[in-house]
């Protein structure tokens, strides 16, 4: 099986808006700055995906290897291995004190490491 590495990531906790996604790349880098909260840190997020976004967050796949969240204010990203196919990516932030923000918005991801067909007419 052939896997790439895509990074995601988070812009606000509210909603953890700003996560993007360049549909031609196999390698994503995303980066977001570690948002407020009023109990003085994030203390995990929850990456997942799944092939058909109409399911419910539970049922998507829960992504492995998860980073630990960074002191409020700094840059954060995440390393996220994803097998070959189309993918819709989205996560959550958990704040110190158990309670998680909205989904964020959904990352629309194709892998494609299958390479063309041979010419098999050359003359």
């Amino acid at each position: 099986m052939k896997y790439v590495l895509v990074f995601i990531g988070l812009l606000l906790l509210q909603g953890c808006g700003g996560i993007t996604s360049d549909p031609t790349s196999t390698s994503q880098n995303r980066q977001w700055t570690v948002p407020f909260d009023n109990s003085g840190f994030i203390a995990g997020y929850d990456f997942r995906y799944t092939a058909d976004s109409s399911l419910i967050w539970d049922s998507w796949i829960q992504a492995v290897d998860e980073p630990t969240p960074k002191a409020i204010g700094l840059l954060d990203n995440y390393l996220m291995t994803l097998p070959e196919g189309v993918w819709f990516v989205a996560m959550k932030s958990r704040d110190a004190v158990g309670n998680w923000s909205p989904i964020s918005n959904i990352v629309h991801v194709e892998i494609d490491l299958t390479p063309p067909e041979a010419v098999n007419d050359l003359r």
